[in-house]
């Protein structure tokens, strides 16, 4: 049973508020921890008989709550959440642990066996919808599929070092086959197009094409990260790298010419942030992006494209990009294009 939407929280305590055996119900949990409101709101519905771990089993709201103070410096992860701006890789595996204990009625660590484990995959697989939607879903591919358990075997491998759990379950799953699609990048007559079509994203979409950075990257930005003006420090917002490199003039003048502090503030809700997405297939047909897999992520192929043909050298677009490891940089490179491949006939 969800208990999850009986629990309100209110002057900094946790709440009941339901309806039991045809009585309402409105009554203090006397507590501000999270997975405590959970226990007794179980309690008041009848849910389980006995809600109190014995000395073996770990309470798996506990344990997603101490994983992510331990590997993500995230207190109270599991009540708090993260805000919109603070997206990373910590939301998209925070994500799919309330996933899980939501689909399998999870409640201690133990309780994550292969059999809840492969219903909360068939869940997410089949009953996942579009990005910005509430209504259309969609079945997610094996690459996608393959990240989610990924995420869900650090989380148990963590559990098993805890001693929460004897078994990692999450390492049963086979890897299942991906297909990458190829890269797409701008043509030089589509990037007219866009920019002259892009409405108040014009300056968003050209700085992403000039600095290659992504999307989640160029929307936190303020001036503040340009502290000598010809170059650009800041911290991934999706790897948690550093990252200090030069840009080009035609960037510098766009960070000029932006006259608030943080450059793109329209970018401060999730659908807000989808909207360029939405503008970018507007522009170049719904049925075309979706064909050619192109989204605002594509303005990074192009620039890392084209300062792999100005260059030759993969380790400089490496750099550019803030790629931790080349063979993430070799990816867009898979079909290169003929007027680049001719440079190295004899």
């Amino acid at each position: 049973m969800d208990v999850t939407k009986y629990i309100k929280s209110r002057d900094n305590n946790y709440h009941f508020y339901g309806v039991v055996n045809g009585k309402r119900i409105r009554q203090s949990l006397k507590t501000d921890n999270y997975a405590d409101a959970l226990l007794k709101a179980e309690q008041i519905l009848g849910a389980k008989e006995s809600v109190v771990p014995t000395s073996d089993q770990t309470l798996y709201i506990d344990a997603v709550d101490r994983y992510f103070m331990r590997k993500h410096n995230k207190p109270n992860a599991w009540r708090d959440g993260y805000k919109p701006s603070e997206y990373c890789n910590g939301t998209t595996i925070l994500s799919a642990l309330r996933r899980l204990y939501g689909v399998c009625d999870i409640t201690y660590v133990s309780d994550v066996t292969f059999q809840a484990l492969d219903t909360w995959l068939n869940d997410v697989k089949y009953n996942s919808y579009l990005t910005g939607s509430t209504t259309k879903k969609h079945t997610l591919t094996n690459k996608t599929l393959n990240k989610h358990v990924t995420r869900i075997k650090g989380f148990l491998e963590y559990c098993v070092l805890m001693g929460y759990t004897a078994t990692n379950e999450a390492k049963k799953f086979e890897i299942l086959p991906e297909s990458t699609p190829d890269r797409t990048t701008f043509t030089d007559e589509q990037i007219i197009i866009i920019l002259q079509n892009a409405g108040i994203y014009r300056d968003f979409f050209e700085l992403m094409l000039e600095t290659g950075l992504r999307g989640c990257d160029a929307m936190v930005l303020t001036k503040d990260n340009f502290p000598d003006g010809d170059k650009i420090r800041f911290e991934s917002v999706k790897t948690k790298v550093k990252l200090f490199v030069p840009i080009s003039k035609r960037a510098q003048e766009i960070v000029k010419s932006i006259k608030t502090k943080r450059l793109f503030p329209w970018a401060t809700t999730k659908r807000q942030k989808s909207l360029s997405q939405i503008v970018l297939k507007k522009i170049l047909g719904k049925a075309y992006c979706h064909k050619h897999h192109i989204n605002t992520h594509t303005f990074r192929h192009t620039f890392a494209m084209a300062k792999y043909k100005k260059y030759k050298n993969m380790d400089i677009v490496s750099n550019f990009l803030g790629h931790e490891h080349l063979s993430t940089t070799k990816i867009y490179a898979k079909n290169l294009p003929n007027d680049v491949l001719k440079d190295y006939l004899d």
